[in-house]
């Protein structure tokens, strides 16, 4: 079904490109985690004297970086994600692209077809006879979220002879649109490569596609994605199932539509944008059916506070992919008063020759100081371009839960083409929320460039702005090319983006979230972080359990009034009053467990949990 709503979207999108809209989007697929992370070893480094024992298996999961696991490869071009193919075996793939390892576009990329990455295995030990039945086995999809390849770019597979010291291509497919994963299965059956010191690797061609006219649309392109790959002895040329019940899709946000937003707005809020449940995918990739259970676990970061559930298990038939779906209880407990961040994990159990990797998925949740909609990591580029489209503005709708200071705005844009958009001027807006889309303007800048590709621009205002309420961040251009800002395609953007080139019209591509972020608070701490120091003070409530009542011991009482909030596991709200003579009184509490949060002066103080037992 997924791949069915997918083709009908490239479809459109199709559609869109080659009418008379002046809104485009282009795919794009940029690496913004590569720009904060270090590199593993090079292809240099491949005058190694150890060898690595069979068998060989990577599937690209259960891994913080975006970059291939140094323990198995030499090098560090594709990119591993989890978001860039369309129902995956697993979690977690290799992409293949038009950019290295810095996620900028190869220098030497031209319409003609390059060679592109590289993913090249560490030295193996392969010193077998002829009949071991040695094979190599992955599955690979062109296309996947990102674009399409063309019938002259290719995906390669090469075995290197540590005999004739000689790389030999044993494998190659001309690209093609979106199709589901295909299992590739490879003998390993030469003297040449049956020796200790062999090695393989995957390489794709790429072709830059020129457009003269609107050079901002020269962006990454010709995408492959790969998983499942394994290399043994004692297999067969049929042997590509792969046993194993894996997550097919990452566990993600708790919150509705956003994947991230201040945490004192979400204190304000959380009633109205948590979700009431929690949901995975996972698939099982075996011939046979299995049952495995289910857990979650979410844990505060910064505290010692986690709450974990399990969730029971079923049948699940071979080649199935499950959706479970279980009601969510309030789970964000933390000392924390300022930011947050938790961990929200899933798990399954599996049979013993299950790979563990890929039975546990996790999603951190940041609280931090900016709204997000966006996961991060862009598979389009959007903009506006064309006739027309001089002094065309785009806007995105936020909501400010309380009144708060805009400090900056974050914008995400993709990496051309010798970074032509650079010299595309436009200039930061923020307008006032009508009840059909965007109002006055109450914020302009001057005239802005690009600096800074593949990675998000700070833009901080000239003073704060005070905002309460909805209102619309974006930009009005000054030219009629295409700026290419990161469009996130595995978060629905539905009726948040307008665009104007001379009324305001509701975006086209609501499927998708533009990849811009107020920043709310102090404008020092707008371009960095904040350090999540905590505010909460050392604060006592004793008897716990309690059948009544419930004191309050304060430390270094001052004059600013304490109130308390007791809140349902649920996040309903039992009570919310004043402390008075340091006590609490909960006689008409209904008996179970509660969380109280003590607060003076809008800020939040104190955060427990209370056990009520009449």
């Amino acid at each position: 079904m997924y791949l069915k709503q997918w083709l009908v979207s490239v479809v459109f999108v199709l559609t869109v490109l080659t009418g008379k809209s002046q809104e485009f989007v282009v795919p794009s697929i940029d690496y913004p985690p590569l720009h904060d992370t270090k590199p593993g070893t090079t292809l240099k480094s491949a005058l190694i004297s150890d060898t690595m024992a069979l068998p060989f298996f990577d599937d690209f999961s259960g891994q913080l970086s975006p970059y291939p696991k140094a323990s198995l490869w030499l090098d560090s071009f594709v990119y591993i994600n989890n978001s860039r193919a369309v129902n995956p075996m697993s979690i977690g793939v290799a992409t293949f692209d038009a950019l290295n390892r810095d996620g900028r576009i190869y220098p030497y990329a031209s319409e003609q077809p390059f060679i592109a990455d590289a993913l090249t295995s560490k030295p193996i030990y392969m010193n077998y006879p002829v009949g071991s039945n040695a094979f190599l086995s992955f599955y690979y999809q062109p296309q996947g979220y990102g674009d399409s390849t063309e019938v002259q770019d290719s995906l390669m597979v090469d075995f290197y002879s540590p005999k004739s010291k000689k790389w030999w291509n044993v494998w190659r497919v001309q690209g093609s649109g979106l199709h589901p994963f295909k299992a590739v299965i490879l003998p390993v059956n030469a003297d040449s490569f049956l020796m200790r010191g062999f090695q393989f690797r995957f390489r794709n061609k790429a072709s830059i596609q020129k457009n003269y006219f609107d050079q901002g649309k020269m962006a990454d392109v010709d995408h492959w994605n790969i998983d499942y790959v394994k290399l043994d002895i004692n297999r067969s040329a049929t042997d590509t199932i792969m046993r194993d019940v894996a997550f097919e899709k990452p566990i993600g946000s708790l919150l509705i539509g956003y994947q991230s937003m201040p945490w004192r707005h979400f204190q304000v809020a959380f009633q109205q944008i948590m979700r009431k449940d929690i949901d995975i995918y996972y698939k099982n990739n075996d011939s046979i059916g299995h049952k495995p259970d289910r857990y979650f676990k979410i844990t505060d970061l910064k505290g010692p506070h986690f709450t974990s559930f399990y969730s029971g298990n079923e049948n699940i038939k071979p080649q199935e992919v499950y959706h479970f779906s279980t009601k969510l209880e309030y789970p964000f407990f933390t000392d924390e008063t300022d930011s947050a961040r938790f961990e929200i994990k899933s798990y399954i159990t599996t049979e013993t020759y299950d790979n563990k990797i890929n039975d546990t998925t996790r999603f951190i949740q940041v609280f931090s100081n900016y709204f997000a909609y966006d996961d991060g990591t862009p598979e389009l580029g959007y903009g506006l371009s064309g006739q027309g489209t001089m002094k065309g503005k785009v806007a995105c709708r936020f909501t400010s839960y309380y009144p708060d200071s805009l400090a900056a705005i974050k914008i995400f844009f993709n990496s051309t083409v010798s970074e032509i958009t650079g010299t595309y001027p436009f200039r930061l807006t923020i307008w006032s929320a009508t009840t059909s889309g965007p109002g006055q303007i109450i914020y302009q800048s001057t005239s802005k460039n690009i600096e800074e590709f593949g990675k998000y621009s700070t833009f901080l205002l000239d003073s704060s702005l005070l905002i309460n309420g909805d209102f619309y961040v974006g930009w009005e251009q000054d030219h009629e090319n295409f700026l290419n800002v990161g469009m996130d395609r595995n978060n629905s953007g539905k009726d948040r983006l307008f665009y104007n080139t001379g009324f305001w019209t509701k975006s086209s591509f609501d499927n998708s979230s533009l990849m811009i972020r107020p920043v709310f608070g102090s404008r020092k701490l707008a371009t960095k972080t904040p350090d999540n120091k905590t505010g909460q003070r050392n604060f006592k409530i004793y008897p716990n359990p309690t059948s009544g009542v419930l004191n309050i011991e304060v430390p270094e009482p001052g004059t600013k009034t304490l109130y308390a909030t007791l809140l349902s596991t649920t996040g309903k709200m039992m009570l919310q009053t004043e402390v008075t003579s340091n006590k609490l009184y909960l006689e008409d509490i209904p008996s179970g467990l509660y969380f109280i949060v003590l607060s003076e002066d809008g800020k939040t103080v104190y955060k427990s949990k209370v056990l009520v037992q009449h």
